[in-house]
């Protein structure tokens, strides 16, 4: 059985994933560079998908690294 990723890094963001029973949890967030409280860093969720197992949990992962690449460099 694959292993997801629990947490991967991308420029300006991260992706999560969390096991819930069979089933994950993918989360992709964005890390904003100018929080309105410089003491407080802020992220915010811009994706989340549930997926059936590890195997769609990888492609997931994958396809939300990809696509928060782009977004953050387009924010």
């Amino acid at each position: 059985m694959p292993t997801v990723p629990q947490y991967t890094p991308v420029p300006g963001g991260f992706v999560t994933a969390q096991q819930l029973g069979e089933q994950y949890v993918i989360e992709g967030w964005w890390l904003n560079p100018e929080p309105s409280d410089f003491d407080k860093p802020c992220s915010q969720p811009v994706y989340h998908l549930i997926a059936d197992g590890p195997d769609e949990a990888l492609k997931l992962v994958a396809e939300f690294v990809t696509d928060l690449a782009d977004f953050t460099r387009n924010v």
